[in-house]
């Protein structure tokens, strides 16, 4: 065999030929990534509530001087701390106001 010569029955591979097999394997891989995003979407949400779940402490309510109500929203923050104050949970409630710094602690009195 000289120098330069292909063994019979092999051949170079062609342009289109090349081109085919890189669309192939892009297809693939493009196939690939979007089963991994379609298992990511499915098992990631159970898997992050689980990791949620550990980092939730609940330690229990205990007897404060005063419960401190922000001001702001619809009034829910000032509901919970007088619920607190009726549960017997705290002692005053002291009201923090965006225009008044602090406002009258409320004894219930």
């Amino acid at each position: 065999m000289a120098r330069g010569e292909e063994p019979a029955g092999s051949r170079r591979a062609g342009p289109t030929e090349r081109r085919g097999g890189c669309l192939r394997s892009c297809l693939s891989l493009l196939i690939l990534a979007a089963a991994a995003a379609v298992i990511l979407w499915l098992v990631a949400p159970p898997l992050l509530t689980a990791g949620a779940r550990w980092l939730i402490v609940e330690d229990p309510l205990e007897r404060a001087d005063a419960a401190v109500a922000l001001s702001g929203g619809d009034g829910e923050r000032l509901h919970a701390s007088l619920a607190l104050f009726r549960q017997g949970k705290a002692d005053a409630i002291l009201i923090v106001g965006p225009d008044q710094p602090l406002l009258r602690i409320y004894t219930g009195e």
